[in-house]
């Protein structure tokens, strides 16, 4: 007996936890079509989500896609960040006691989306 009542507890988890999630009564204009896709009823009209916007602002974008040189770091953020200002520290591990980046120390322009940071200046 007890087996068959702990079946039927799990047959009763498994069948609620595997149907779709209903949309609660405050959303009265929000369903599914038949093919499980959420949609928004107004004036008679269903209104799918759209693809999302994808931007050529991102992380990639951003690092700048950094080259070495002989005296520093050149950076091209292409059409990213046209211009600007980039900040930069460097870090000494063995001689600070918190191995931190010092931001706003120096500097480098960004013009037409490139900059240039000399390290051995």
């Amino acid at each position: 007996m007890y087996k068959l009542a702990l079946f039927s507890i799990i047959l009763i988890f498994v069948q609620g936890c595997s149907t779709a999630q209903t949309i609660p009564s405050v959303y009265s204009n929000i369903h599914y079509d038949k093919e499980g896709s959420l949609y928004y009823m107004k004036d008679g009209e269903k209104l799918y989500a759209q693809n999302r916007y994808v931007s050529d602002r991102n992380l990639k974008n951003f690092k700048g896609n950094p080259t070495a040189t002989k005296d520093g770091i050149e950076f091209d953020f292409g059409q990213a960040i046209d211009e600007g200002k980039i900040y930069y520290g460097l870090i000494h591990y063995h001689d600070s006691k918190h191995p931190m980046p010092v931001w706003y120390k120096k500097k480098s322009k960004i013009e037409g989306g490139k900059t240039k940071i000399q390290i051995m200046k």
